[in-house]
């Protein structure tokens, strides 16, 4: 036995004389030993990845999964609890990322998608960049949290720099601290219904 010609990893030497070690080989099998039907399980482990994680799937049917993290509690039961997936989207060329989250008793499933175009569906259904779906139970609601000094604003517009056919819903602070809430509508760079904070309605800028 030569110590020369020992190594403590599995890497490729290029020499043909170099050996692994007891522990570089358990360590090796272990890690191969987790790659289940594609899968690579870490159980209270670390994998830790210097540049990049490649997912290489095979896949030749519509909306099929290449490749994700999923993640479980074993003390808890073998659903998935929440999922970052990606999948093909409209064609094999085409990819989306689908995330998943799920409740107690059952498996996660998709509530936000990003399609290959960029559009966003949170929840169910597409035809928009930004889709939001509720449920049957709860309200719908997006909202926007500003600052205490600064407010917020949604804007819808048309691609504008003159904001000149746009809708504002703005929520701003005044002097002495007073909130001023505003929706306000232009076309043709020309307001054209304004609702003030105090329930006041102007139209046509008056």
């Amino acid at each position: 036995e030569d110590a020369a010609n020992k190594q403590n990893n599995l890497n490729v030497d290029g020499t043909g004389a170099k050996y692994p070690t007891v522990d570089a080989v358990n360590a090796g099998l272990a890690l191969k030993a987790a790659l289940i039907n594609g899968d690579l399980t870490l159980d209270t482990q670390e994998l830790n990845v210097a540049k990049r994680l490649l997912f290489d799937a095979n896949s030749n049917s519509l909306g099929s999964e290449l490749g994700g993290v999923k993640w479980f509690n074993k003390n808890s039961d073998s659903f998935i609890k929440a999922a970052i997936i990606a999948i093909t989207d409209g064609s094999l060329a085409k990819g989306a990322l689908s995330f998943l989250t799920g409740p107690a008793g059952s498996n996660a499933t998709s509530r936000m998608k990003i399609f290959s175009n960029g559009d966003v569906s949170i929840g169910t259904g597409i035809g928009a960049k930004l889709f939001i779906q509720g449920d049957n139970n709860t309200p719908t609601s997006f909202q926007v949290n500003g600052t205490s000094s600064g407010g917020s604003t949604v804007v819808l517009n048309n691609n504008s720099a003159s904001f000149n056919n746009s809708l504002f819903l703005a929520s701003t602070t005044r002097a002495g601290n007073a909130i001023f809430k505003m929706i306000d509508f232009r076309a043709n760079s020309v307001q054209v219904f304004n609702v003030d904070g105090l329930g006041n309605i102007f139209t046509n800028g008056g």
